[in-house]
């Protein structure tokens, strides 16, 4: 009962003693706090699907304010039971992301590739001071060098039969991030003759073929720690040799002595290798096969093939048959490396500029033949490096205005201008950018970056160097 009689409701009594609803200071901010809690069958785990116990926030107007999604709770799966379609639909998003992210990397990378580049001799003393090449890792002389489409990654074969793969450029991540040491079936005496090929990497599986084997690098190259030993995915049958990609993925070439195979491949996102048995092309030839050149960064039929019976021959893949051969006068040599215009999609070149084929020979102390593929004719033989000995390669740069050799001068590597009347040469390698001579001996490989004007020598001192157009800041 009340002062003036009259009778209170216990539940308006109870009401109006309980705690306030909300504070002050959410009343003042305006903002409500609430829980949603999922309904009981979803507790106990009979409905399928995930659920937020995540809080929501709620003005006092009546707007949503959704929280990051802490506190996110997954239902417990029961053995085999497989993942739920939220689960995929999170994970096909992810994924979505990732791809979009690596196709946004690489479009800001493919800008236009100049046409009219200067000489790439001023060298870029940042990446040798950076990389610190550990001797334990680039101890052997160095084969050859590849680099992959998107410039990212180089790697490196050496006279031991190793590998190295790099992430690039060293100013940013140092010393290399992966080496493989492969065994090889082939005898100690035959060593010498047969050294190892150049390595050739896939176009989007991050696969590498060297040699006779498959690698995988891994898809986020983050895992790609210095190891002794790696598996290789694949291995080639036989005394197999100059594996390398071919027609964007869809073939595999290799050679065992006299005989070329091509087989065809199928690779998938996951970790899936399947090789054909049976070979869909095979070619035999008289003498031992000493080079392969083809073109995987787009379709093309041309195969190009040079032998120890002095012969260098073009192949068409799509009718199986021989488009030409020729063979060296009386007294030249077999031609140990070859190469074709590598072209590249940032690049806007007539079609008609990449009709090129160049052999590379210890004749004459080091020659360099220019053969057209269209009339099977020698244009032009370049004559101005030394290499009577080692197995020196050559490389065209995507501008086609250069062509680069290695040498075993001690002045260093060179390049050849293609649009002069007169081929000029130029030595690269002689000097750092403070003026002291580099004496790095032999330069056995020679490569351009397929995005922007820069060159990379390999040498038999276990060394690599970098030049460009431009000296450095």
């Amino acid at each position: 009962m009340g002062d003036d009689g009259t009778a209170i409701d216990v539940e308006e009594t109870t009401l109006c003693c309980c705690k306030p609803l909300i504070s002050l200071k959410q009343a003042e901010s305006g903002v409500l706090a609430f829980e949603f809690k999922p309904p009981a069958d979803v507790l106990s785990g009979k409905s399928r699907g995930t659920f937020s116990k995540s809080k929501v926030l709620r003005h006092a107007n009546g707007s949503v304010i959704r929280s990051s999604g802490y506190g996110l709770t997954q239902v417990k799966m029961s053995l085999g039971q497989g993942p739920t379609m939220a689960k995929k639909q999170a994970m096909k998003r992810l994924n979505g992301q990732k791809l979009r992210k690596q196709e946004q990397a690489l479009e800001r990378k493919l800008t236009a590739y100049p046409v009219k580049c200067g000489l790439l001799t001023s060298h870029q003393p940042q990446h040798d001071e950076s990389s610190s090449l550990e001797p334990s890792v680039l101890l052997s002389p160095v084969a050859s060098i590849a680099f992959d489409t998107t410039s990212s990654l180089i790697a490196t074969s050496h006279h031991d039969y190793s590998l190295n793969i790099f992430k690039f450029p060293f100013v940013k991540y140092g010393p290399p991030s992966k080496q493989i040491t492969t065994e090889i079936a082939v005898p100690s005496d035959e060593r010498p003759a047969r050294l190892p090929t150049a390595p050739t990497f896939s176009l989007h599986n991050h696969l590498i073929a060297y040699h006779n084997c498959i690698y995988n690098i891994g898809s986020d190259l983050q895992n790609m720690n210095i190891s002794n030993s790696s598996a290789p995915l694949l291995k080639l049958p036989g005394l197999a040799t100059n594996a390398q990609f071919f027609y964007k993925d869809k073939f595999i070439l290799f050679s065992n002595n006299g005989r070329l195979s091509c087989n065809h491949i199928h690779l998938a996102q996951q970790p899936i290798f399947k090789l054909s048995q049976k070979p869909a092309l095979s070619w035999s030839f008289s003498g031992t096969i000493t080079a392969i050149a083809s073109i995987d960064n787009f379709v093309s039929d041309i195969i190009a093939v040079a032998s120890s019976d002095r012969c260098i021959r073009v192949l068409d893949a799509e009718s199986g048959s021989i488009a030409w051969c020729r063979t060296d006068q009386t007294g030249q040599k077999a031609f140990h490396s070859i190469a074709f215009p590598n072209p590249v999609a940032s690049n806007h070149l007539s079609p008609e500029t990449f009709n090129l084929l160049a052999g590379a020979s210890i004749s004459d102390g080091g020659t360099i033949s220019l053969y057209d593929l269209r009339t099977a004719e020698e244009i032009s033989s370049l004559r101005g490096h030394l290499n009577r000995k080692e197995r020196c390669g050559i490389s065209f740069s995507p501008c086609m205005r250069y062509i680069a050799s290695g040498s075993e001068a001690v002045g260093g590597a060179v390049l050849y201008d293609l649009r002069r009347p007169v081929f000029v040469l130029t030595k690269i390698g002689t000097k750092n950018a403070k003026g002291q001579p580099l004496l790095d001996g032999t330069i056995t490989s020679v490569v351009f970056n397929p995005l922007y004007p820069q060159v990379v020598t390999g040498s038999l001192a276990g060394r690599l160097r970098f030049f460009t157009e431009k000296s450095p800041p």
